[in-house]
């Protein structure tokens, strides 16, 4: 985890979206708006807010960028079809 020092929530996004892996981000703040608008700014496969690392078995989950845990990564790159 890293926390760095920011100007403004453009700078979030930018330097977020800038990376070249897109599994998880975390975010930390009481503006619930705030959050809102950086979740559905940064691409990536999971977003939370005021939490890290919380799961949920049941539900959906993936990457996006270098770092995909979607079905078509999965059989192509992690297992041999027989």
């Amino acid at each position: 985890m890293s926390i760095l020092k920011f100007r403004g929530m453009d700078e979030v996004v930018s330097r977020a979206n800038a990376k070249s892996y897109g599994l998880a981000t975390a975010v930390w703040t009481r503006d619930i708006r705030k959050a809102h608008d950086i979740a559905n700014s940064v691409r990536a496969g999971t977003v939370w807010v005021n939490c890290f690392d919380v799961f949920d078995a049941a539900a959906p989950f993936g990457g996006v960028s270098n770092r995909r845990w979607d079905g078509r990564w999965a059989s192509t790159r992690c297992h041999s079809i027989r």
